[in-house]
């Protein structure tokens, strides 16, 4: 390796197939550049670091406790920007804005993608601020849930649109309501309006 100074710049070299290439140059101001000589002055960006081929451009993160040199990433290629914990890779930010978590090529603006389930690990779990009460919202192999309850993972209310093209409404551990393919309801307890009786609407 060598360093040198050149027009008010900082640079560092290493020898490559038989020439002295740049890896690092520290302009006038500050900025840093890997694998640029140029590195970008626009606004307030301090690093600049560029792969000059068409594989991903990565940011390797590591302790004593990685599992391996690479298992936590942070990486770029074709203006995406992935993350990677654990030797796998958990969101994507696409060029045009979508997001996929678990999902490496999302169709929609947020793709949630992985094996969740309908109460001890849903696909989202939204908390109040003492943790006590919780909504969670899933796809359970086809089912879509909503529910809330309590931070036991039981819930107090439930409302389950099936794969099967039928719709449950639960309450406290039971089944209150269901709407069949045919539009058919089935209640488990007495139903009335105002006036103490069912009408046809």
């Amino acid at each position: 390796a060598q360093n040198a100074s050149t027009a008010g710049s900082f640079r560092i070299a290493s020898y490559q197939t038989g020439s002295w290439v740049d890896t690092l140059t520290i302009v006038g101001d500050g900025k840093v550049g890997i694998g640029t000589t140029s590195p970008n002055t626009a606004g307030s960006t301090m690093l600049h670091v560029k792969n000059a081929g068409s594989s991903a451009c990565r940011l390797i993160l590591e302790n004593t406790g990685s599992g391996s040199d690479d298992s936590t990433q942070v990486w770029s290629q074709n203006n995406d920007l992935a993350f990677n914990t654990n030797d796998s890779e958990r969101m994507r930010i696409l060029s045009d804005g979508k997001i996929g978590i678990g999902d490496t090529a999302p169709d929609a603006l947020l793709s949630i993608k992985g094996d969740s389930n309908e109460a001890s690990n849903p696909s989202i779990r939204l908390k109040d601020g003492t943790d006590a009460r919780e909504a969670w919202i899933t796809n359970n192999s086809g089912d879509l849930m909503l529910a809330n309850g309590g931070n036991d993972n039981v819930y107090h209310s439930r409302i389950r649109l099936m794969d099967g093209k039928q719709i449950n409404f639960d309450i406290d551990g039971s089944n209150a309501l269901n709407i069949d393919s045919s539009r058919n309801a089935t209640f488990a307890g007495t139903v009335s309006d105002s006036k103490g009786d069912l009408r046809k609407i």
